[in-house]
């Protein structure tokens, strides 16, 4: 019995390519870096939920996170270069920053940073408001939709039926189906 030409090319090219050994894709590098480290407090203790903020001082790129429980922290995607700065604060705690980091290409950075206590007082927050009168009233409740004229002749329609028109409001609910009087 006599096979084809085409599977006999077929099978020796799977052949060949299985024997050949693979070779690793260049295409598809990675082209940032990353930034990652420690925050602890004096006592060397970790400090939990400090905002870090890491910026790059050539092109004003600003990126940041913030510590886990551990006190570690991990920013990514970083452009290659720098100079960086690594800032990081937290309430009850000094700022405290590093300057002239380098990120490497595929690397990560590593950025320890120890904050000292410090006593903070917090200022009160006063909210006021205005309640308008043509807004609010005791007789009005719920919500509405308002449809004005000018809004009527800017929609499309195929027919000037109020139902379309009333589609238009979130709280209404058109049935699909026609319920047939009794009788």
């Amino acid at each position: 019995m006599k096979s084809p030409r085409w599977l006999l090319g077929a099978t020796m090219l799977l052949s060949l390519a299985l024997w050949i050994p693979p070779t690793r894709l260049l295409a598809q590098g990675v082209t940032t870096g990353a930034v990652s480290g420690t925050v602890t407090d004096a006592a060397g203790k970790p400090v939990e939920s400090a905002q870090v903020q890491v910026v790059n001082r050539s092109t004003g790129f600003r990126s940041g996170s913030s510590t886990r429980a551990n006190g570690y922290y991990y920013v990514q995607g970083l452009e290659v270069g720098g100079p960086y700065t690594v800032t990081v604060r937290r309430i009850g705690y000094q700022q405290a920053e590093r300057s002239g980091v380098t990120v490497s290409l595929s690397s990560t950075t590593r950025v320890d940073l120890q904050l000292a206590q410090t006593a903070v007082t917090l200022s009160a927050v006063t909210v006021s408001g205005t309640v308008l009168a043509s807004t609010f009233s005791p007789a009005h409740q719920g919500v509405s939709t308002e449809v004005t004229d000018s809004l009527i002749r800017r929609i499309p329609q195929l027919n000037r039926n109020l139902t379309d028109l009333v589609k238009l409001t979130p709280q209404v609910i058109i049935p699909t189906r026609r319920m047939r009087p009794p009788g």
